[in-house]
């Protein structure tokens, strides 16, 4: 990182204005196919100091009369001169398709890597009138760029390099402001990447080492890889049902955790804002998770979700603060309220019964309804109404399997009559 900064301030010596920068990458020419990536050349390194002075430009003000020339100036050159060096240096040393065999091959990547997140972020600054119109404008001229900044966001997740952030914060805001069929497109290149590394690993182990990290490299970033995970895990990629398969049931409610801590809020203060959003994605996937897969549901119950419902009092406090409290669905404790239905909705199974069952033991045990004060709204009224049903179904259940021994002698001769059977089987019996 510290060399990354220093070559963007070095780069000060060799040009004053972007226009200068401009020429002299024009005098370059355009990009070989044919180069030795593990000993880059001088002539790359020429064009690197200019990439690192653009994206020094980009990020030296927030001010908007600042920004615009340097604005202007990238927006007029980026089809016809910025373009084909972005596209070569991301697919020659970007993509981590291959190891880099020298120390200044490692280098030469990282400072790729780091610098052209935020110097596509321009797209973004405030002398942007129309972010939406700049972003699907930079994507039809150069629609390579989605697709392999895509690929780059999930190998950099995936190899825990430092500059995962950066790319989570660039894709975040391209899919979040661009047209609809970035989608498609996102979940095409995770496809592609799919077939040498395995995605869902890459997620579950991302959110289980990153996690716990929050508290101490704050949320920033980290909200922004969410949301893309939160749009890898969904029921129209492949990548929805092999990821509670693999255990990423558990990942989600150990993470919901972290980010209803007070540490976590403590630290970010500044940015509650990221917290709140990281943790409303968080239960989004839990809720689409729950919704799509009874064994997810069991595994959500199991993990101790419902505890953390009740020990979500920053997040309801957000809530309630919050200036989107009009807007319900924008509420955590609303994304709750709907986890509670489906569940709700699945107690006639035994086996969720029976895990619901003893969550709620665990609440009464440790006092957690008490506790919370004040009662968070929608959430708490589904919460009343799903223990009053669990009671009212393990009371049936109870009378049932009473009545069937009597019946049958099951609890003396062991024979399987249908309803035991359903009851072995977790099928519903009411």
């Amino acid at each position: 990182m510290n060399d990354l900064q220093n070559f963007m301030i070095q780069s000060d010596r060799f040009f004053t204005t972007t226009n200068e920068a401009i020429h002299a990458l024009r005098a370059l020419g355009e990009p070989r196919s044919q180069i030795d990536s593990s000993e880059p050349s001088q002539r790359l390194q020429n064009v690197l100091e200019i990439v690192a002075f653009l994206t020094r430009r980009v990020m030296s003000s927030t001010k908007a009369d600042v920004l615009r020339p340097v604005v202007d100036c990238i927006h007029r050159n980026w089809s016809s001169l910025l373009s084909p060096w972005i596209m070569f240096l991301l697919e020659t040393f970007a993509v981590f398709d291959g190891e880099s065999r020298t120390k200044h091959s490692v280098e030469f990547r990282d400072r790729v890597l780091g610098l052209i997140p935020p110097l596509i972020s321009y797209t973004m600054c405030s002398a942007i009138p129309d972010k939406t119109k700049e972003i699907q404008d930079l994507t039809q001229k150069s629609p390579f760029l989605f697709p392999l900044m895509t690929r780059i966001w999930i190998k950099t997740v995936a190899k825990s390099h430092w500059t995962w952030r950066r790319w989570s914060i660039r894709v975040a805001d391209t899919i979040g402001s661009g047209p609809d069929t970035l989608f498609s497109q996102f979940v095409e290149a995770l496809k592609d990447v799919h077939k040498t590394d395995d995605i869902v690993a890459v997620s579950i182990a991302h959110l289980v080492n990153q996690g716990p990290d929050i508290c101490v490299h704050g949320i920033a970033g980290f909200r922004d890889s969410v949301f893309l995970l939160d749009n890898v895990i969904s029921p129209a990629t492949p990548f929805y049902h092999p990821f509670f398969e693999q255990g990423g049931i558990r990942a989600l409610v150990n993470l919901l955790s972290t980010l209803s801590r007070s540490e976590a809020w403590d630290i970010a203060e500044d940015n509650a804002l990221y917290t709140f959003s990281a943790a409303q994605h968080v239960a989004n996937m839990l809720l689409k998770a729950v919704s799509g897969s009874l064994r997810a549901m069991s595994d959500a119950l199991d993990f101790g979700l419902i505890k953390v419902f009740f020990r979500a009092h920053r997040l309801y406090e957000y809530d309630r603060n919050s200036v989107t409290s009009q807007n319900p669905r924008a509420l955590t404790c609303w994304k709750f309220s709907q986890v509670m239905q489906r569940i709700a909705g699945c107690l006639v199974y035994p086996g969720i019964l029976r895990r619901f069952l003893r969550a709620m033991k665990v609440v009464a045990k440790l006092g957690l309804e008490e506790r919370l004060q004040p009662r968070p709204s929608y959430f708490w009224p589904l919460w009343q109404s799903t223990t009053s049903r669990a009671l009212d179904l393990r009371t049936m259940l109870d009378n049932l399997n009473m009545e069937a021994r009597m019946t049958c002698g099951y609890a003396k001769v062991g024979c399987l009559c249908d309803l035991n059977i359903y009851a072995l089987f977790d099928r519903p019996v009411l």
